[in-house]
């Protein structure tokens, strides 16, 4: 006999079941990167396509699912929920408490509501947050949510976004932005954050095969993600998404979404690493050391502590026994990891000698705060405007 409840039958005729709606945000630029990532995915191709700030698609939730655990080059996942207009408070307040709140929250969960308005006649943020809080709070007086009483509260982002009057209400999926990948706990001055490593990878065309020389590696961000990349590890593998606490989430779904992930997971074996990442910082050398260690990267990645000028193709060959050309990758310091604008573009003239010079053949990703920072170079290749923090750098990528 079915026991399941009124609110349960609900939730799976209405949620889980049926085709939505989801926005994956991305950094500006990436979103063609993003939609690439998507379209390997096993997900409805039809409904994939790029817009202004991200990448549009329609699917079930199993596939927003899918989104927040495999894609590298995203921030968040969001669940299109509800789209109205909206020119005055009394339509907003209307529409507000026709929403089945429900079926998209616990009984535990938090609301934390985030709004933008632009060419709308109710731009007040407060105001509006307000009254969806309202909306939300009344609901949970008037119809039964689901209970989790093993867990405390969990906080659910709201994302309102209006302009010319029509109102979208998103549901946020992800929890922490999509570049914090749940491994590397360690910090540095000024880190690059792990999507945008990702993308510098992708453009520079690494696939996990090959060496990478990470020479100024820091906190190893590009050393981490190109282990994970080389391992086949999903850049979610090592996280919790707040979709894990909606109502209609099926945690035995979800262990079998994981199951067929950690299939595809390359297992350890007893060759020399292929990525070789360094810095001048003893300290900084012992942090990722330890950090790869705890999640199994060491098997891919080896940390020695060498100042970069001093090595050439024949030590990198020497610490991973494959005697071909690689992809070198480097974030040189500037700004605050260096004090100087002028110390920045003396140390990025010294790295493009030093590629010049020794690293024929190879494969670069180099960023610089300078839009004219590689003008003087005898390199060719791809020039992209990436937004850092609101520090617009340019990557360049392509063969010595």
């Amino acid at each position: 006999m079915n026991t399941e409840s009124p609110l349960l039958k609900r939730i799976k005729r209405h949620i889980t079941g049926p085709s939505h709606l989801f926005f994956v945000s991305t950094p500006p630029g990436f979103e063609q990167l993003c939609k690439d990532e998507l379209m390997r995915l096993p997900i409805d191709s039809d409904g994939i396509k790029v817009l202004d700030g991200g990448v549009e698609f329609r699917g079930r939730l199993i596939d927003c699912y899918l989104a927040n655990l495999h894609l590298r080059t995203a921030n968040r996942v969001l669940f299109r929920m509800a789209g109205f207009n909206a020119p005055n408070f009394r339509r907003l307040e209307k529409y507000l408490m026709e929403i089945p709140w429900e079926l998209y929250l616990k009984a535990e969960s938090k609301p934390s509501v985030t709004v933008t308005a632009r060419h709308s006649r109710i731009f007040h943020s407060d105001a509006i947050a307000e009254r969806v809080t309202e909306s939300i709070n009344s609901r949970k007086k008037a119809v039964p949510f689901i209970t989790d009483g093993d867990s405390g509260p969990a906080t659910q982002d709201i994302y309102i976004r209006s302009v010319n009057d029509h109102m979208t209400i998103s549901l946020d999926s992800s929890g922490d932005n999509l570049y914090k990948r749940g491994v590397k706990q360690h910090t540095g001055r000024a880190p690059m954050r792990e999507t945008i490593a990702a993308a510098a990878l992708i453009r520079a065309g690494y696939n996990g095969d090959g060496i990478v020389f990470d020479p100024m590696c820091g906190t190893g961000t590009f050393s981490i993600e190109a282990a994970m990349i080389n391992r086949r590890i999903a850049p979610g593998w090592y996280r919790d998404f707040s979709f894990m606490s909606w109502p209609g989430f099926r945690p035995a779904q979800w262990a079998y979404i994981k199951r067929q992930v950690e299939k595809e997971i390359r297992p350890t074996n007893n060759d020399l690493p292929c990525i070789l990442a360094n810095d001048k910082e003893l300290e900084m050398c012992e942090a990722l050391s330890e950090t790869i260690t705890e999640y199994g990267l060491d098997s891919s990645i080896r940390v020695i502590n060498r100042d970069f000028f001093e090595l050439t193709p024949s030590d990198i060959y020497s610490y991973t026994k494959i005697n071909q050309a690689g992809l070198i990758i480097i974030n040189p310091p500037y700004g605050i990891r260096l004090g100087t604008r002028k110390g920045g573009i003396e140390v990025s003239s010294l790295i493009l000698k030093q590629l010049e010079q020794h690293y024929k053949g190879w494969r670069f990703a180099l960023f610089s705060p300078e839009k004219r920072g590689f003008d003087r170079t005898k390199l060719r290749g791809d020039k992209t405007i990436i937004d850092h923090g609101g520090l617009k750098l340019v990557l360049f990528t392509g063969v010595v």
